[in-house]
């Protein structure tokens, strides 16, 4: 059984460092086996995977708002040609 729980464990980290790596943001802070992403604010080796979850739609929805804000302005702005 605990030849299974250390299986799970590492592939746990595994999973997360591949998460953490593939994420897409450049803040990335990975000094001492830390495996943080400054810029989006989460620890991607104590955060559980509901609150990565979270925030990555947090993150999304925040990115939604921003283009269409920016969509809006662009389209603002050719209307008024």
């Amino acid at each position: 059984m605990d030849e299974k729980i250390s299986a799970l464990e590492k592939e746990n980290r595994k999973l997360r460092e591949l998460l953490w790596l593939n994420h897409s943001c450049t803040e990335l802070y990975g000094d001492d086996r830390e495996m943080q992403c400054n810029k989006c604010a989460i620890d991607f080796k104590r955060d559980s995977a509901e609150k990565i979850s979270r925030r990555f739609a947090e993150i999304g929805i925040l990115n939604i708002k921003k283009n269409l804000q920016e969509l809006k302005g662009f389209i603002n702005g050719r209307r008024r040609k």
